[in-house]
């Protein structure tokens, strides 16, 4: 090996082993982690819970979405926020005024699972948690806790779904791959050999099933397809501007999360 070859590969080995130890990232690593079937968290201990006198004094503020606190912006938590396990203490902080303990089986630490988290120059970290229903990842949703430079919180996103039914079926009665054939002969195209994902989806309707998600077609068009009819489930809905919920941006005060939880019970 040259001279001048050898010293080129011996900088980018360092310039990598330095990229990995400032950001988190693997620039060697690539995986799909949209259904990324994380192990659930466990804490030695109950963080400290946030409560809307503790948000205002640390100047936060909350946006709203159809009654509910979707949003906390700002430093919401009174601790530093460093990799999963910090992050997962951080939602369990604020577990009741996002609603993540909204019913029992959906209650944290038993449906909020780790998917991945993100890295960006300069310090920033940005952890994404995939919410379960009996051990299966429901579609569409998310929490994801934004830290800054040293862990400082920034804030705290929800997604989620609730009011899910007791008699809602959680074992599949057709098998993957024949959710696999029925969206291929839907789509009139081939399967690209990824292996399909049992989720819980909500049709058009707003309606939760339990469905394999399967990927079609040369770009992995997802196709759902109930797991248990065998239909495939459509889940695009047509909503009105009349329909759309607003969303509002407050500073956090008692009536804001008095009101809160009143729409919610």
């Amino acid at each position: 090996m040259k001279k001048g070859t050898k010293t080129a590969l011996i900088c980018g080995v360092i310039f990598l082993a330095a990229l990995v130890g400032y950001t988190g990232l693997d620039p060697f690593s690539y995986r799909n982690d949209s259904f990324y079937t994380g192990k659930q968290m466990k804490l030695g201990s109950q963080p400290e819970q946030v409560t809307p006198e503790s948000l205002r004094e640390r100047g936060a503020v909350c946006v709203q979405y159809d009654g509910h606190i979707h949003e906390i912006e700002g430093e919401f938590v009174p601790f530093r926020i460093h990799g999963k396990k910090g992050a997962y203490r951080a939602a369990m902080a604020c577990a009741d005024l996002l609603e993540l303990n909204e019913q029992t089986e959906l209650r944290i630490p038993d449906s909020l699972n780790f998917n991945n988290i993100t890295s960006f120059i300069g310090g920033f970290h940005l952890y994404m948690f995939f919410q379960y229903y009996h051990g299966i990842p429901i579609a569409d949703t998310l929490v994801s806790v934004e830290a800054g430079r040293f862990g400082k919180p920034l804030g705290i996103t929800a997604d989620l779904h609730y009011d899910f039914p007791e008699d809602l079926p959680t074992e599949p009665k057709i098998t993957a791959d024949e959710a696999e054939r029925i969206a291929a002969k839907y789509e009139m195209n081939e399967p690209i050999g990824q292996k399909p994902d049992l989720m819980f989806v909500f049709d058009s309707k707003e309606q939760p099933a339990l469905a394999w998600i399967t990927y079609i077609g040369d770009y992995g068009y997802t196709v759902p397809v109930n797991a248990i009819t065998g239909e495939v489930i459509d889940t695009d809905a047509d909503i009105t501007e009349e329909e759309q919920s607003p969303v509002t941006e407050t500073a956090v005060t008692q009536t804001d999360i008095t009101d809160t939880e009143g729409a919610s019970a």
